[in-house]
């Protein structure tokens, strides 16, 4: 399972740390997607064979394009899938840019 998940500092000005902890240490992919108020999708970042009880990854808060998101709210998504049994579990989250 996940849980303490957030994102530090929130709101952020120019980068922010996704940040959660696991209750097992088994092999996990993690996926952490961002998404714009309409559901687009911002960015998204991968770590493959994860097995840290307490995850942290930063993002530079640029989109996929490589250009600095706005201001504004946005939605997260933390994915993790147990490579051994294929179990997916997803945390949803919000964050806020302020510059």
């Amino acid at each position: 399972d996940v849980y303490n998940a957030l994102n530090i500092p929130n709101p952020f000005a120019r980068s922010t740390t996704f940040t959660f902890q696991r209750s097992s240490s088994r092999p996990v992919d993690v996926e952490i997607r961002v998404y714009a108020i309409s559901g687009r999708l911002i960015a998204s970042m991968q770590m493959s064979a994860v097995t840290d009880r307490f995850v942290a990854i930063p993002w530079d808060g640029r989109d996929q394009n490589g250009d600095q998101i706005s201001n504004g709210v946005y939605f997260y998504k933390i994915i993790t899938r147990d490579m051994q049994s294929m179990n997916t579990r997803e945390v949803i989250g919000k964050l806020a840019r302020l510059q």
